[in-house]
């Protein structure tokens, strides 16, 4: 069972806050929610959502990864 939009996207604040990187240096709150609910599990998924470039996806990609994917199971 998925955990809650709401706990996921508190998840991935955390690990932002974790690499000191500020929320707006990222991406904006609507990518965010994308990505609390859909869910995407592999790098090209996580291109095809709003907001997401090549840069981001590489400085970024693996730890949002490593959260969904370990909160999903």
């Amino acid at each position: 069972m998925n955990p809650p939009i709401s706990r996921v996207f508190i998840m991935f604040l955390e690990t932002l806050s974790h690499q000191k990187v500020p929320l707006p240096t990222l991406t904006g709150g609507t990518t965010l929610i994308a990505f609390a609910t859909e869910r995407p599990r592999t790098h090209k998924e996580m291109l095809a959502i709003s907001g997401v470039g090549q840069s981001k996806l590489e400085r970024y990609g693996d730890a949002f990864l490593d959260v969904i994917l370990s909160h999903d199971g």
